[in-house]
């Protein structure tokens, strides 16, 4: 009996041991894999430039795809809105030892890329993929989603009403990573009064100051159509940022820069990229 006694204090006094010195614990010992349990969210997009086009949440059956650090292996999950969970799509998903880095991708169905045309709401939608990139605590992981491309949205002021507002980007690796001139044609959010505003999306390059120049055309209430420009001279465009342009012109012949706000998708910190000087 006594020896009984011994080989159990014994074995509690290790167990509370493993808890107090390796932080182990009875769901997850040291080493063993477990199940990788999925949260993810979009941050709300609070700061200026929100166009009402971006995805703001994940809804019921949306689905993303986990993949382990260094490419493989990789499993697909969809949320379950009803209880607020990610499961996996088929099978047991992925596992885990913690500590472990994970990344995680989101396309809308019918997923084209970045392409020349955004001018309408479903054209500009089907080119926004949401990335992220996590370490698991224990066999958590937590993601928080941005725009795999850099945002740009164009804001014009004009002195009188104007109306068939347009607006484009032209330069080189606009599109894709092609060293060739490329055009994009923005989509207009509004686009008559004397208010017009533009957005699209844009492939990112941080190691590069791209140029580019901004166009926008309006018709006057005359019916004569008017188009100004702006040319970027060294812009780092970066993926899951919006760069706001606020402009304002004459009403003749001139685009005039006011300010560029860069707003952070996942922080929603803006900072100042520049003014009229």
């Amino acid at each position: 009996m006594e020896r009984l006694q011994m080989n159990m204090i014994v074995k509690a006094l290790g167990l509370a041991a493993c808890f107090l010195l390796a932080g182990c614990s009875p769901e997850q010992p040291i080493g063993e894999m477990s199940p990788l349990e999925v949260e993810a969210e979009i941050p709300v997009q609070t700061k200026a430039g929100a166009s009402g086009l971006d995805k703001m949440a994940f809804v019921d059956t949306d689905s993303i795809t986990v993949t382990k650090s260094g490419g493989t292996p990789s499993a697909v999950y969809k949320y379950d809105q009803t209880n607020d969970r990610w499961l996996p799509k088929t099978g047991t998903g992925l596992s885990t030892t913690g500590g472990e880095t994970f990344v995680a991708s989101w396309k809308p169905v019918g997923f084209t890329g970045i392409v020349a045309d955004q001018t309408s709401e479903d054209k500009y939608k089907k080119c926004y993929e949401l990335a992220a990139s996590s370490t698991a605590t224990a066999n958590l992981v937590k993601f928080k989603f941005a725009p795999v491309a850099a945002k740009i949205t164009i804001i014009v002021s004009y002195a009188l009403e104007s109306t068939e507002g347009s607006a484009s980007l032209k330069g080189n690796k606009l599109i894709s990573d092609t060293d060739t001139e490329q055009t994009i044609s923005f989509h207009p959010v509004t686009n008559s009064g004397k208010k017009h505003t533009f957005v699209g999306l844009v492939h990112p390059d941080s190691n590069a100051k791209k140029i580019y120049k901004i166009s926008v055309s309006s018709k006057n209430k005359e019916g004569t159509t008017t188009t100004r420009s702006y040319e970027e001279k060294g812009k780092t465009l970066q993926a899951g940022y919006n760069y706001i342009y606020n402009f304002s012109t004459d009403n003749k012949t001139y685009l005039i820069l006011n300010s560029i706000t860069v707003v952070d998708f996942v922080k929603q910190s803006e900072t100042s990229a520049g003014d009229a000087t």
